[in-house]
């Protein structure tokens, strides 16, 4: 059915492209160029290590969690379908960013639709909730803009990401409560250990980072838990010392890893280890520092959190 669709998908796409394309501008360019960057999947690395430090630990593993199984998916699903890219096959489309791999779906907009519902749910606010939907959507449009998906690419990518969003937070809710504490923060690590794994398996482009990192941030977080157990100092300077030490500290090791390392045999380690510093070696500066307070009495909450959520 699939097979018989995407040839009509396809030319239909190419002219709807084409037609954004004919009523480019500079501006619009820039624009774009910028809003698609929004959907990576670094923004979402950098943005786990932030909720984890900021909001809670639990928020910040959960969406380390779902960028690695949405990338699984999405690697899977362009392995099976093999659509290349619009300006492969059209002359006329331009690709205004660069692109590689299969085009069906789109991971940007599949990834924005999953992460994005999740923490719109997690934070309650209606405000919230309609950004994130703009995000999705302006996201998702860019990629067609800039020549780089169908349009056909984005709306199936939006679709999946929701679906994942739905059976996480689903399968939260109900394997929590019934696996207990203990037995659900080692769910998810080997959840998390499994999708990389996975991930490794299916993708054929340097995604070093997503794996070390998921790998060494989750690991780092079930030693956290045993011999720190960090919880947050409530306020916004503790909170935006944290981001200004944290990332300035995360984000000189990535770029020397990856002057250093590149994608050869050492990169995967050493972002494993990078993954670690975030969710253990950190927050030990930042307790240290008194941006956080060692809690190693305090009770379990749901996945192992003590004291956060």
């Amino acid at each position: 059915m699939l097979a018989g669709l995407l040839p009509a998908l396809i030319a239909w796409g190419a002219g709807v492209i084409e037609a954004l394309q004919a009523a480019s501008t500079p501006a619009l360019d820039a624009f774009f160029t910028g809003v698609t960057l929004l959907g990576q999947e670094p923004l979402f690395l950098l943005l786990a290590p932030i909720l984890f430090w900021c909001v809670g630990k639990r928020c910040g593993l959960r969406v380390a969690g779902l960028v690695v199984a949405t990338l699984c998916v999405n690697e899977a699903l362009k392995a099976w379908v093999a659509e290349p890219r619009p300006f492969l096959v059209h002359a006329a489309i331009q690709a205004k960013v660069l692109a590689r791999g299969y085009s069906f779906p789109s991971g940007h907009a599949q990834l924005s639709a999953t992460v994005w519902p999740v923490l719109a749910a997690r934070a309650g606010r209606r405000w919230f909730t309609a950004l994130a939907g703009v995000l999705i959507v302006v996201v998702a449009f860019s990629r067609v803009y800039l020549g780089v998906h169908y349009p056909h690419d984005v709306a199936v990518g939006i679709v999946v990401g929701l679906l994942i969003a739905a059976l996480a937070m689903a399968a939260e809710a109900r394997l929590c409560p019934l696996l207990g504490p203990r037995h659900a923060e080692t769910l998810l690590v080997l959840g998390i250990a499994g999708a990389a794994a996975l991930l490794a398996a299916l993708i054929e482009r340097d995604v070093l980072l997503v794996l070390g990192g998921a790998l060494g941030a989750s690991g780092g977080w079930l030693l956290e838990e045993r011999l720190l157990a960090a919880r947050l100092v409530r306020g916004p300077r503790p909170c935006a010392a944290r981001i200004l030490l944290g990332g300035t500290l995360l984000g000189a090791a990535y770029l020397a890893i990856d002057r250093w390392a590149g994608a050869g045999a050492l990169a995967l380690p050493l972002y494993a280890l990078l993954g670690c510093a975030a969710t253990l070696g950190v927050p030990w500066l930042f307790v240290r520092l008194g941006l956080m307070a060692a809690d190693r009495g305090a009770p379990c909450s749901p996945l192992g959190q003590r004291g956060s959520p």
